[in-house]
């Protein structure tokens, strides 16, 4: 998983200022005036005795005005303070954003496996919606299944413990309004899985949703918590990469026929919800002879097996698998641009891989194995690339170009994490590729019970060796498949009715014990049967070991 973000919080101060108000008073003074002198007298004649004069009063001096008092200067007032600032409320937190509530959820997810795997598929299963949607399988059905072998689920998921969810991303977010007014908010999420062996997945894909998920399936839930709807709501899209050993034998005798390596890309469309026609797929990959840009049209096998446009159509089948989206070609199966598709008249090819085959299989001939590295190399893919899956349910598949002017209920990318082992690093003088050997029955038996009553085969020595420079492969499943007759263009057709029993004997387990069942019924013969085995690493590379009964 990746590592959380920090959250983001948001402070707040409030400043208050006060101001202090002076006042200044000031004061007025007076002042006084003086008196004249008297004239002196004048020389010369015996004056006469005069009189003597009546002295004049000397006049009383003015008094000088007492001045007024200078006013007592008021008080100066004292100011008034400012009020206190009320305190600013703390913000109330902002809710967790969507990447905080994912990485809550992944976290939790690690927690539960940190030491060990959970011992109830109540805990397993406690942050999954209970519209689980990642496979069309409800919350209950996968609480059932784990406690129902809770030995077998401790076996095929202990890689898991102590794995750490990292670069956790939100890539995208909807809100949603049910049918009855309910809404929700649906969140895509990617992120990768770092285990302890060293190993990691690149890129996991999960949909988290809150509220309510009326609408979606009988079991709706409503919640502010966020929990996982899986891989995707409507479909689930991926890009595989894998290498294949695949053994021919005689279904009438079980001689062996031949043998040949793959290296090879699986484009995968599961539609649960049952809502999809068809997709395009286009990406970094084998332009057509013009040039043009490689994309791929796929039609859902609903549409293939039931609309009246396609019955004897090459690929028209009636079986049980309604999820493995086929190609739609011309006349050949080379046909890389969508829009010369054409799905009705020719009908589509039984496969949804691309790649390179050695036949007859060689781990000696170094010049042939490079050259059939090279000529996979040449076709473009490319690791780290990102292809783009747009889904429609209109009636686009129709005719050639038929998807022109429509619009998808969903486009879905995806990233090609690595590509398939090369040739030359499964090349040694003991094969990589898986392979087993049978305790019970010999390959004319294992024909015979196809076609007959059916029988027991026991298997043993089944084991895998580590790619040169690959990662620690484990048994992921085995099955048993068996198909009806043709139907369709002649022999190229689909079989009427097809069965897989799938098996889980443990990731360590060397040995198991397969049913293999006879004719579908009096009137039917078997067409062709499989046995397969399926090793993966945790780096998205995968092996397959087929023995085809045809």
């Amino acid at each position: 998983m990746r590592p959380c973000h920090p959250s983001l919080r948001r402070r707040g101060a409030a400043m208050a200022t006060i101001a202090s108000l002076m006042l200044a008073l000031s004061a007025c003074g007076g002042g006084t005036d003086a008196a004249s002198p008297a004239p002196a007298p004048s020389e010369g004649a015996t004056p006469a005795p005069s009189p003597a004069p009546t002295p004049t009063p000397a006049p009383s001096p003015t008094p000088s005005p007492t001045p007024a008092p200078s006013p007592t200067p008021a008080p100066s007032p004292a100011p008034t303070p400012a009020p206190s600032p009320a305190p600013t409320p703390a913000p109330a937190p902002a809710p967790a954003s969507s990447l905080d509530q994912a990485k809550a959820v992944l976290a939790n997810l690690d927690a539960l496996r940190a030491t060990a795997l959970p011992v109830s598929g109540a805990l397993a299963t406690q942050n999954l919606d209970g519209c689980y949607l990642h496979n069309g399988e409800s919350k209950a059905y996968i609480t059932g299944l784990i406690d129902g072998d809770l030995t077998t689920y401790q076996q095929s998921q202990a890689y898991e413990v102590g794995s750490v969810r990292s670069n956790v991303r939100v890539i995208a977010e909807r809100d949603v309004t049910n049918a009855d007014t309910s809404t929700r908010k649906e969140v895509d999420v990617r992120y990768d899985i770092t285990y302890k062996d060293g190993t990691s997945d690149i890129d996991a894909f999960q949909t988290m949703v809150t509220g309510s998920t009326s609408g979606l399936c009988a079991t709706s839930s409503n919640s502010t918590t966020m929990r996982l709807v899986g891989n995707q709501r409507k479909v689930l899209v991926t890009l595989q990469a894998r290498n294949i050993d695949t053994s021919i034998a005689s279904l009438a005798t079980g001689a062996d026929v031949s043998e040949s390596v793959r290296r090879e890309l699986r484009f995968i469309v599961r539609d649960p919800a049952k809502v999809a026609t068809y997709a395009v797929v286009t990406g970094p990959g084998p332009a057509a002879a013009d040039g043009t840009p490689f994309s791929w049209k796929m039609i859902s096998p609903r549409i293939l097996r039931d609309d009246p446009l396609l019955v004897n159509k090459l690929g028209n089948a009636n079986w049980r698998d309604i999820d493995g989206f086929r190609v739609c070609s011309q006349t050949t199966q080379t046909v890389t641009v969508a829009t010369l598709a054409d799905c009705v008249n020719p009908g589509v090819q039984p496969f949804d891989t691309w790649g390179r085959t050695m036949t007859p299989k060689t781990s000696t001939d170094t010049a042939a194995i490079t050259a059939a590295d090279n000529a996979f190399t040449a076709q473009g893919w490319v690791a780290g690339g990102t292809y783009t899956f747009a889904v429609y349910a209109d009636d686009g598949w129709k005719t050639v170009n038929g998807q022109a002017g429509k619009t998808p209920i969903g486009t879905y990318t995806t990233v090609l994490t690595r590509l398939p082992y090369t040739f030359a690093q499964m090349a040694a003088a003991s094969s990589k590729y898986p392979d087993w050997t049978s305790s019970s029955l010999t390959s004319a038996q294992v024909a015979a019970a196809f076609t007959g009553t059916g029988g027991t085969l026991t298997l043993s020595g089944f084991n895998v060796k580590v790619p040169t420079g690959g990662a620690p492969m484990a048994l992921a499943d085995m099955y048993v498949f068996g198909q009806g007759p043709n139907t369709g263009a002649a022999a190229n057709g689909w079989p009427r009715t097809r069965e897989i029993d799938l098996y889980y004997p443990g990731s360590s387990a060397t040995s198991a014990t397969l049913i293999l069942k006879g004719k579908n019924a009096a009137t039917l013969r078997k067409t062709f049967a499989e046995i397969a085995l399926e090793y993966t690493d945790r780096n998205g590379g995968l092996l397959l070991y087929l023995v085809d009964y045809q």
